[in-house]
């Protein structure tokens, strides 16, 4: 996943598990819908070494993943090991944003937040699917599944 990430201008801030967390300051998130893209040069890095992966582990993974826009602060804490930390309620939302993926039977979520601020170009589309109620909030969040377009363009 490296490679995809980091031609989508993506950090890898922390690895959780089996789980990947990337972060973009926004400017370059939006910037040719890196954010978005990231998802997609992932899949594609994975379909192109399937055959490898199946005949070494039986299995092709998948990949599934919330996106979302929102503040963060960083900071270093630590004193003999030291580390660097985010925090926000964007991570927490974004968890949970991933997490409704099995929900709603799809691979990418996106928030309504991020939606209105990066317009999709003529290469995905974003289907809603449904809002989630986090703890502690007032507002349901809007979610979008964001997919491949498969429109098919006319050469003139």
């Amino acid at each position: 996943m490296t490679k995809p990430i980091v031609d989508s201008r993506g950090d890898i801030y922390q690895y959780v598990g089996d789980e990947v967390i990337v972060s973009w300051p926004s400017q370059r998130a939006f910037q040719e819908g890196n954010c978005i893209e990231c998802f997609f040069r992932i899949g594609r890095a994975i379909a192109a070494r399937s055959a490898v992966y199946r005949e070494r582990f039986g299995l092709v993974p998948g990949v599934k993943a919330g996106i979302h826009v929102g503040e963060a602060t960083v900071g270093e804490i630590g004193v003999v090991k030291k580390d660097i930390v985010f925090s926000g309620d964007v991570l927490n939302t974004t968890s949970r944003i991933q997490q409704e993926c099995n929900r709603y039977d799809v691979n990418l979520l996106a928030s309504s937040e991020l939606l209105r601020r990066m317009p999709l170009g003529p290469a995905y589309v974003s289907v809603p699917v449904g809002e989630i109620l986090l703890r502690g909030k007032a507002e349901a969040l809007s979610l979008s599944a964001i997919q491949a377009s498969t429109a098919v363009h006319a050469v003139a």
